[in-house]
């Protein structure tokens, strides 16, 4: 039965209405859910009505003028008297009725109802599925950067295609129990009505494809999950041990796992370094001409050291006050004194002791040539000279 511009207009309107009023129950019938669901059902009817009202200016305007002419035939201007497209109309709608004697003039409520809390639900459990599937390959990319999403993809699609070819053979099947056949015809009998073949074939396969995305969006994580096995199970015993660490435990483990990173990162870091230049503050070679300029190149053996090569003149120089050489010196029993700066060799520094002992003998105290004594005239003499005198009597 062809709908005409004007009942399709009224229609139209009425379902705008039926939109409006609809939403003043929203706020409090949603209330539990929270505000931010309430908000996004309210926008939805909003883009519901103002989609309707758009298709009705679009009518109104008429730009075809097939409304014009629709009205024009109607009331029939010239001849009041001619009841010929009334009749046409009439006949329509007995065929129409005829052919579907059950079939509900209306179903409004129900074209309302599309926006139902089901619908609702089912799609915003396919947003979840499907940032659930963008976050899963993402981590995938990162955990696994081998793994084939290409295939992986492909075989959720096989999957899909062949569980879409068995529902569409249930479909076929009239003695199936449970079709969505009968489910499509259980919705449209609790709104008071029955519904063709037809139009249950039609429903059906509006959400066989929509049932198939979210199928899709399923299986898809599925095989990502499987992908992740090895992945989810180290994860678990991790966080099984870190339940049986104390705090300070956790805190070393993750120092620990700090230093070995940056030496990992050092071992991979591989620097070109030719002439063997040394480590600069930076962990880099130095320039050549600072090499050149200090004179590194130069070696500087050291015999109290065991034969250590110091290269550098400064670093000749430091290392006669750092451990190595004062330990050196501790195992030849030598004191690590100024006096064997630049001595290198084991026997000048035996002979330099050897001699600083013999000095220091040599200017040991001698109390009768070093002591000086003074008689009552004011002579002075040292003290052997003095007791001399003095037994002989003369002072």
């Amino acid at each position: 039965m062809s709908t005409s511009i004007l009942e399709t207009q009224r229609r139209t309107t009425r379902k705008s209405s039926d939109f409006r009023n609809k939403l003043p129950r929203i706020d409090t019938r949603h209330k539990k859910l929270g505000q931010a669901h309430s908000a996004n059902r309210i926008n939805r009817h909003l883009d519901r009505i103002q989609s309707l009202s758009q298709s009705l200016l679009d009518t109104y305007a008429d730009a075809n003028g097939a409304r014009k002419a629709e009205i024009a035939s109607i009331s029939n201007a010239g001849n009041s008297a001619d009841f010929t497209e009334f009749y046409n109309r009439l006949k329509d709608i007995k065929d129409h009725h005829r052919r579907h004697p059950d079939e509900k003039v209306e179903v409004l409520e129900l074209e309302v109802a599309k926006v139902d809390e089901d619908q609702e639900l089912e799609a915003d459990y396919k947003r979840y599925l499907a940032h659930l599937v963008e976050y899963l390959e993402g981590f995938c990319k990162r955990a696994l950067p081998l793994l084939d999403h290409a295939s992986l993809r492909n075989a959720a699609t096989e999957e899909v295609n062949e569980w879409a070819a068995s529902q569409d053979q249930d479909m076929a099947d009239p003695s199936c129990s449970v079709t969505l056949h009968k489910k499509a015809a259980e919705v449209f009998a609790a709104n008071g009505g029955k519904i063709s073949q037809e139009k249950q074939t039609e429903v059906v396969q509006s959400k066989l494809e929509a049932l198939k995305e979210v199928k899709l969006l399923e299986v898809t994580i599925q095989k990502l999950g499987e992908s992740l096995v090895q992945q989810r199970e180290d994860t678990r015993d991790l966080i099984e041990r870190k339940q049986t660490l104390s705090v300070d435990e956790i805190e070393k483990a993750k120092a620990e796992d700090f230093s070995a990173d940056e030496e990992e990162e050092e071992e991979n870091n591989e620097i070109y370094n030719p002439l063997k230049l040394p480590m600069g503050w930076d962990g880099k070679p130095i320039p050549y001409w600072l090499f050149k300029l200090h004179g590194l190149g130069v070696e500087y053996p050291c015999e109290i050291c065991g034969n250590f090569i110091y290269m550098g003149r400064k670093a000749f120089d430091r290392h006669f006050q750092e451990w190595r050489h004062a330990h050196g010196m501790k195992c030849l029993g030598i004191p690590n004194l100024k006096h064997f700066q630049e001595i290198t060799k084991i026997s000048d520094a035996f002979a330099l002791w050897e001699k600083l002992n013999t000095a220091k003998k040599a200017e040991a105290f001698k109390a009768e040539a070093m002591e000086e004594f003074e008689d009552a005239e004011g002579n002075v003499f040292n003290k052997k000279t003095f007791e001399d005198l003095r037994r002989q009597g003369l002072l």
